[in-house]
């Protein structure tokens, strides 16, 4: 990874799983770079768009480098004319040492504009034949192609990642925040019916106070937003899901007390498995007054397959399936989804 300290944005990284350079070489802005846009006028409806001007930090510099047992960040301070008093911008890179990952940390003073303007971070990826896809609420949809005919495709809404995926890998980012994204440069304005993403270039858009209904003129006040970044040579979307779930919604912890010295330490494992790995458990809660939980699953392989769930703990599993209020719709030997599709199965044990 390459650093430029007079943009606070990485230049340059290189990928050794895909021995390769992710970054494009040619594009206007780098990884993580803050972007600042204008507008002349408020844009109307289905209009010609106004000219915009795009500009970065005013001022930036590189505050500190700290290394810790799970990732290491560098962290650079800004100005930017969209915040308001001295050192309002903050931009955190931090490349963890347990995983394949890198998170970036953005904090913005942000002061109150009532003119057209909006907020961008760049992501200029780049593969050779790549497409860019994103996650929809129950699937996930290659930009342009698999969209309902007429649906916006100046800006996406990305749930949970948004990633570049040739044959050979994916280059994969989301946000726990920031969902809108604009996919192979900016497209605003643009209304052009069954375009498609003219290069790998992602750009995050987390706000903007262009419009003239359902939102406030002016955004102002301290914001703070997040994305994570990851790559891999699995081009599937299994792996792209089930890191984006991993990333967006992390394992709850709990600190417990430590025990009494001699006392029998505590074993590590599992105590439910559920297979095959392209079903993915959404969602878990108690059965109030029985020996169950309630599973919320869904097929995110696009292939048709049969749920197993197995564990070490509880003994004789019986699976039902039923609604989501975990009423009983019927009873089967074994439990069948069909690509993408979305179940609701009580698990029970004695």
């Amino acid at each position: 990874m390459t650093v430029n300290p007079e943009k606070g944005a990485i230049s340059h990284l290189y990928d050794r799983e895909l021995n390769r350079e992710i970054l494009s070489g040619d594009a206007d802005w780098q990884l993580g770079e803050f972007i600042y846009e204008t507008l002349e006028s408020r844009p109307g409806h289905l209009t010609l768009y106004p000219q915009a001007k795009r500009t970065g930090l005013d001022k930036v510099w590189f505050e500190r480098y700290n290394e810790g047992a799970i990732w290491d960040s560098w962290v650079f301070r800004g100005e930017t004319e969209a915040g308001t008093g001295e050192k309002n911008y903050m931009f955190e890179i931090r490349v963890f040492k347990t995983v394949k990952r890198i998170d970036f940390v953005h904090l913005l003073r942000k002061k109150q504009v009532m003119t057209p303007e909006g907020v961008y971070v760049s992501f200029p990826f780049e593969l050779p034949d790549g497409k860019i896809f994103y996650d929809v609420p129950g699937g996930t949809v290659q930009a342009g192609i698999d969209q309902i005919p007429g649906s916006s495709n100046d800006w996406n809404n990305a749930q949970n990642f948004a990633t570049v995926r040739n044959a050979d890998g994916q280059i994969l980012m989301g946000s726990q925040e920031v969902s809108l994204v604009q996919l192979g440069g900016f497209n605003c304005g643009r209304f052009r019916e069954n375009a498609l993403p003219e290069t790998n270039n992602i750009y995050s858009w987390p706000m903007n106070n262009h419009w003239n209904t359902n939102f406030n003129a002016d955004q102002h006040g301290e914001f703070e937003w997040t994305y994570f970044l990851t790559s891999s040579t699995d081009s599937s979307v299994e792996f792209a899901t089930r890191f984006a779930w991993g990333a967006r919604i992390p394992m709850p912890t709990r600190v417990l007390q430590a025990g009494k010295t001699g006392a029998k330490g505590a074993t590590c494992g599992s105590i439910l498995e559920i297979k095959p790995d392209h079903v993915l458990l959404v969602n878990m809660r108690p059965v109030e007054n029985e020996k169950a939980v309630l599973l919320q699953i869904r097929e995110i392989g696009g292939k048709p397959t049969i749920f197993e769930a197995t564990s070490p703990v509880l003994g004789n599993l019986i699976h039902e399936p039923c609604d989501a209020n975990g009423n009983r719709i019927g009873q089967a030997e074994q439990i069948t989804l069909k690509p993408w599709e979305t179940k609701f199965i009580k698990l029970k044990w004695q």
